[in-house]
């Protein structure tokens, strides 16, 4: 469309461009700020560039459109149309190299016969000798024109020329369209030299082919006609507006837009950008914003439904002023030059949209434009891999390397490797001492039900739990008479030895004073009403630790105990809520006070130990008041997922709404995994919740290759449970001759049926006791051999028959398995091959296959080849 202000990027020289404003044509210098010099004239674009006028040039009459000349070899050329209809050639400076093409060209005129106003102009970027002109619509006269800027119109021999006495040969048109009509718009393709795209008002979109002028040019009935243009990185795909519509079209199916977008307002111009693929720019009347279109296509859509989708962006950057007209960067990747209506210009940089991802190693990685960005563990800021580090998706990569859960000896052995995770931490523990407790057998698994279930599960009967009474120890405190209920039943007697505080008692002190966790000693004998042992074990951390004041004035306190009326016990329950250390406020409160609620309030300190917390319930409690606290208890650690309450809801369905709950939360689906390889109760083998987590932990473990630990971790999950499903084979080598399964057994068996037999080995076969067959069991003809070394298959390759012999320490490791470079492997397209090694080696120099004769082009037809050393084994993928 025709406009008194425009602006163009010259397409040769980077850093120049043309402002069309009040008839006069000027031309810019930029420069980077504040590289380059500023003067009175110079014009600031952005806070990094501004911008020198060169030169300008006046226009006789008024100009309406403009176009660079796309080749630098004719000098500084632009083609003006003009409110006459005109076109002009307008040159701003006299190049050496093209000194006579630019004295030749410049202000040279091409003119219709009947004038009226140029709408639109188009320098073909391929053929610059053409230049195409479209002008309103004058009774049955052409409107479109396509000038030769040096070719006269009889040596081309178009069928449009026409002869007339008032216009100079060299200045008519050499083809001629559009009888009758009004262009609204043109522009060349970019990859089609001779074919023009042309927006008729009231007529729809036409393709034409100058070479072709007396055919039927193809075309559609489309409203959108302003704007034509087409994509430079996509030969079929056009774009036009009418009013407030956007259209992108398909030239294959030129009939139908591919897709219509509504804007909110006119649209003013629109233009693809140059160096970015399907990027559509475009402005809209009285409207301060630049607006972009990012068509992007859905790689699932099959050609019937193939349509694109746009993702549409906004910038604004001309302080509310509406932009007048724009102009792409040919080199500089969403560089754009913006026009305003008031006559001021703006260097825009349009950043790209990024996508952030993470690698499978920890490794950061963005897009951004034509550039791919990464950060490694190497050269990333350390708050970044402070970060990383304290993943979850880390921590399970480090422990899978270090064999984490597959310690099943001792459970303990496990803690070292979550160190600082507190929740496995205590899962593990748990898990040793259930298993110390229930004798368990790892071979058959665990199966604990919980210690609700053990309290619990049967109907309680008020005859099998006593109260008794417990004195203090000699010598008792002073003033002190009688002593505490507690309350004895076997199973309490059970959960007591399960949380340390059973006939274990005295090692668990001791383990806790190696441990230095001298107030969890003391509270554990205070509890157990040894007030003499308590002051002890403070007296002696008094001495070993850095607190040693406060240990010594807590002993020297806790000597003070005589009985409840004294004033003892009336500062213990005034300042013992403001105690800091858990242990030592739950002693006093203890000790001032025997009531059911103190009881339950030190229970419910969740600062303590669980197990701790546990065993007082299950000392002081009645079996009422315990129920509850339990129940409580557990719905509490279940709906947290907190892995320390399986003591509690045991391996049942409880037990899996826990650990779902704690893998939602933490994303620790390895340790889910490992704790189900373990467990065999019947609700875990049921609930599909609990084989996604070994489904996904597997996932991980292929995503990160670790092919070795994903190997082991189905061993251990399978086996751990006395053996497990056995999986048949998938894939069998065949005999060439009689297409049976080459078996490494004897007899004439059907594959199916050998599966069947394998599947109830008692355990999998040593490699080295599998009898090597080098024949057919069924028809006695050779194997195939190995296309290099001629050796069959079958052959045991690990006792040095190929690649020489060994050493007594590499003889005894190749008895035990045939290393993977001596294994067979195939084209499946020839059928030929061999040793895994040897095919490597030949494909690193040759495509075709190594059998003479077979022109298969093996190395280019399979999707990867394996590629193996001593060191590394590795799948090398060729797509």
């Amino acid at each position: 469309m025709g406009t008194t202000l425009d602006i163009r990027w010259s397409p040769y020289e980077e850093n120049l461009f043309v402002k069309l404003a009040a008839d006069i044509v000027t031309l810019y210098q930029v420069e980077n700020y504040p590289d380059g010099p500023l003067t009175a004239q110079s014009v600031m674009l952005s806070n990094r560039t501004h911008a020198c006028p060169v030169v300008s040039s006046n226009a006789s009459v008024c100009v309406r459109c403009l176009d660079w000349c796309p080749t630098f070899e004719f000098g500084r050329l632009l083609s003006a149309g003009t409110a006459n209809g005109k076109v002009v050639i307008v040159g701003f400076q006299q190049d050496s190299s093209g000194r006579d093409s630019f004295r030749t060209l410049q202000n040279k005129e091409f003119a219709p016969r009947y004038l009226r106003p140029c709408n639109c102009v188009a320098w073909n970027a391929t053929d610059p000798n053409l230049i195409a002109a479209g002008l309103d619509r004058y009774k049955n006269d052409h409107s479109l024109f396509v000038y030769d800027i040096f070719t006269s119109v009889t040596s081309l021999g178009g069928s449009g020329s026409r002869d007339d006495s008032r216009v100079d040969n060299e200045t008519k048109a050499v083809v001629e369209f559009g009888a009758g009509e009004h262009v609204a718009s043109c522009s060349w393709f970019h990859n089609k030299t001779k074919t023009l795209l042309t927006g008729f008002l009231g007529k729809g979109l036409k393709v034409y082919d100058i070479r072709e002028s007396s055919k039927q040019p193809r075309g559609n009935t489309a409203k959108q006609v302003y704007g034509a243009c087409s994509d430079p990185f996509g030969e079929y795909r056009l774009a036009s507006f009418q009013d407030n519509q956007i259209a992108i079209w398909d030239l294959r199916n030129f009939d139908k837009f591919v897709v219509c977008q509504d804007v909110h307002k006119p649209v003013a111009q629109i233009a693809w950008s140059p160096t970015r693929y399907g990027l559509l720019g475009f402005t809209l009347r009285d409207t301060p914003d630049f607006r972009l279109f990012d068509v992007q296509y859905s790689h699932s859509h099959t050609q019937e439904d193939y349509e694109p989708f746009l993702l549409e962006r906004t910038v604004s950057v001309t302080e509310g002023k509406s932009i007048a007209a724009f102009s792409w960067h040919p080199k500089q990747e969403n560089r754009t030059l913006l026009l305003s209506s008031n006559n001021q210009m703006y260097d825009l940089q349009i950043l790209e949209r990024m996508t952030l991802n993470w690698s499978k190693n920890h490794h950061l990685l963005w897009a951004c434009g034509r550039d791919i960005k990464y950060l490694t563990d190497q050269d990333a800021p350390e708050p970044i891999m402070r970060a990383v580090n304290e993943d979850i998706s880390v921590r399970m990569k480090l422990r899978a390397v270090n064999s984490y859960g597959m310690k099943t000896e001792n459970f303990l052995d496990n803690i070292p490797l979550v160190s600082g995770d507190k929740e496995p931490e205590a899962m593990w523990k748990w898990l040793e001492l259930i298993r110390a407790i229930e004798r368990f057998d790892l071979v058959e698994g665990i199966s604990f039900r919980g210690i609700r279930s053990i309290l619990f599960g049967k109907p309680i009967k008020s005859e099998s739990t006593r109260a008794e009474t417990v004195g203090w120890v000699s010598p008792q405190p002073q003033g002190r008479g009688g002593g505490i209920t507690t309350f004895v039943n076997d199973e309490r007697h059970k959960i007591l030895r399960l949380c340390g505080w059973g006939t274990s008692r005295e090692s668990t002190i001791e383990y806790l004073l190696s441990q230095e966790q001298f107030e969890r000693a003391a509270a554990i004998c205070v509890f157990h009403m040894n007030l003499e042992k308590a002051i002890e074990i403070l007296q002696e951390a008094g001495k070993k630790s850095k607190d040693d004041k406060l240990y010594s004035i807590i002993a020297v306190a806790l000597a003070g105990f005589t009985s409840e009326e004294s004033i003892w016990h009336a500062s213990c329950l005034n300042v013992g809520a403001d105690i800091g250390l858990p242990y030592i406020r739950n002693i006093f409160l203890f000790l001032s006070s025997s009531r059911d609620a103190t009881f339950r309030k030190i229970a419910e300190d969740d600062k303590m130990e669980l197990e701790d917390r546990l065993a007082f319930a299950c000392m002081f409690f009645p079996d009422q008041k315990l129920a509850e606290f339990i129940k409580d208890l557990t719905e509490k650690f279940t709906s947290r997922g907190i892995l320390e309450g399986l003591c509690l809801t045991g391996f049942g369905s409880e037990g899996v709404d826990l650990v779902q709950s704690y893998v939602d939360r933490t994303s620790d689906v390895q340790t889910a995994s490992l704790l189900m390889a373990i467990v065999t109760t019947r609700e875990w083998q049921e609930d599909q919740r609990c084989h996604q987590w070994i489904e996904n932990y597997r996932e991980v473990l292929d995503s990160w290759m670790f092919w070795d630990a994903r190997a082991t971790f189905d061993v251990y999950n399978s086996r751990i449970k006395g053996g497990g499903p056995r999986i048949p084979r998938q894939i069998s080598a065949t005999c060439t001759f009689c297409g049976k399964a080459v078996s490494h057994t004897t007899g004439n068996q059907s594959f199916s049926a050998r599966g069947e037999k394998l599947l109830n080995f008692p355990r999998t076969p040593n490699v080295s006791e599998i009898p090597k067959v080098m024949t057919c069991t069924s028809c006695g003809k050779t194997l195939p051999r190995c296309a290099l070394c001629q050796i069959n298959m079958g052959t045991p390759t690990n006792m040095g028959f190929v690649t020489g012999e060994f050493d007594d320490e590499s003889v005894k490791k190749a008895q035990k398995i045939n290393p993977l470079d001596k294994w067979f492997t195939w084209c499946q397209s020839c059928r030929h091959g061999g040793h895994a090694s040897h095919l490597a080696e030949w494909f690193k120099d040759h495509v075709e296959c190594a059998v003479t004769g077979c022109g298969c082009k093996c190395m280019v037809i399979e999707n990867g080849c394996a590629t193996v050393s001593n060191n590394r084994r590795r799948i090398a993928t060729s797509n």
